[in-house]
């Protein structure tokens, strides 16, 4: 069993419970979004930020597990801290992307006094993980889902799969964010979108139109990357780049079944790859073109 840096609470018998989990087992409960509320310290220590209400009020906390996952308690978070950030290999920086008009909705609520503009922001702290952090506004684009970005083996480079919301017609697009300094600049790189859904057999009804997003990024031996896109046909969508991000091979389904869900690929030290996905079928839906605030997505 490869588990890296072990933090201080693991011993031989939490190695004993760990050896003996086969199948997803429930060991607690994150108190917020969880596609972007977990982080793993250095020393082996694992956190779920998010907040919890108490005398009338939302207070910032995180969950934290001393024995890689298997027991978790409740702690206080610091004023200021930003959340779920992640460490800098190459500057040793804790670093955190939040938009201002999406944080309203994920993590990132309390975060909203420091950014008075709309758009990106970077967070960045010299001290750790506790703060405290610097803020720089970093793009005019309201950038959504901003999970935990990729750090690229086979060169210096950071990737953020994402998307925002085209004002002119609605339509979401998918995006690379590359960073070649660390954040201090980054560029956009469109990913390809998917065909919107039309009803015609096997299917009977219209379908929540999503256009390709909530992309989600691994990066294959070689530095091939590897996107895996949500979408409102009956497959995820699949590109590939084969340069490190700057440019994608046109979106294709792929082989694994799902309909309007996030994908969420990671990389195992081991070399395995893992994929989060659901792939039951999305239950019929009412005619949008009859009930009212459901016709935009026609």
């Amino acid at each position: 069993m490869k588990t890296g840096c072990l933090p201080a609470g693991f011993d031989q018998f939490s190695e004993k419970i760990l050896k003996e989990v086969f199948a997803p087992t429930v060991v607690g409960v994150p108190p917020e979004d969880a596609s972007r509320g977990l982080v793993r310290l250095p020393n082996g220590e694992i956190r779920h930020y998010g907040e919890y209400f108490s005398r009338g009020r939302w207070e910032k906390c995180y969950v934290e597990s001393l024995d890689c996952g298997l027991n978790w308690r409740m702690r206080p978070a610091q004023e200021e801290s930003v959340g779920a950030a992640f460490l800098s290999p190459a500057s040793g920086h804790w670093l955190l992307l939040d938009s201002n008009g999406f944080a309203h909705h994920y993590l990132g609520r309390h975060l909203v006094h420091r950014m008075p503009k709309l758009g990106t922001y970077l967070f960045r702290s010299t001290a750790g993980i506790d703060g405290p952090f610097t803020c720089e506004h970093i793009s005019e684009r309201e950038y959504q889902i901003l999970r935990p970005p990729l750090h690229l083996l086979s060169r210096h480079r950071w990737l953020l799969p994402t998307q925002y919301r085209r004002k002119e017609d609605g339509h979401m697009v998918a995006v690379a964010l590359l960073s070649d300094d660390d954040w201090a600049t980054c560029r956009e790189v469109d990913l390809p979108t998917a065909p919107r859904h039309q009803v015609k057999p096997p299917h009977k009804g219209l379908r929540w139109q999503n256009d390709a997003c909530e992309p989600s990024v691994v990066e294959l031996p070689g530095g091939r990357l590897w996107c895996l896109l949500r979408t409102s046909q009956d497959f995820f969508y699949e590109t590939y780049s084969e340069d490190g991000g700057n440019t994608w091979s046109e979106g294709r389904p792929s082989r694994f079944s799902n309909t309007i869900t996030m994908p969420t690929l990671l990389s195992l030290s081991d070399g395995r790859l893992l994929l989060l996905w659901c792939n039951t079928a999305p239950l019929p839906e009412p005619d949008h073109r009859v009930f009212f605030g459901l016709k935009e997505n026609v």
